[in-house]
């Protein structure tokens, strides 16, 4: 709903990808507490992942 208002926002390009299942849960729950006070953009092709961080999802398929 915000995109370019509520004071900006944050991109992120696969966050989790280079880390132990570990660090992914504690970045994740960062990344929560966050999106609290920023909106966040989040991208990733790993289902799993997205499950961790929550929030709304999008499905991109490059061939529609």
């Amino acid at each position: 709903d915000y995109y370019l208002g509520e004071e900006g926002f944050i991109v992120l390009d696969d966050p989790l990808v280079n880390m132990d299942p570990k660090r992914q849960a504690n970045t994740a729950e960062l990344l929560k507490k966050l999106s609290q006070k920023r909106q966040l953009i989040l991208f990733t092709c790993h289902p799993a992942h997205a499950e961790l961080l929550g929030g709304a999802t999008k499905t991109l398929d490059r061939f529609n």
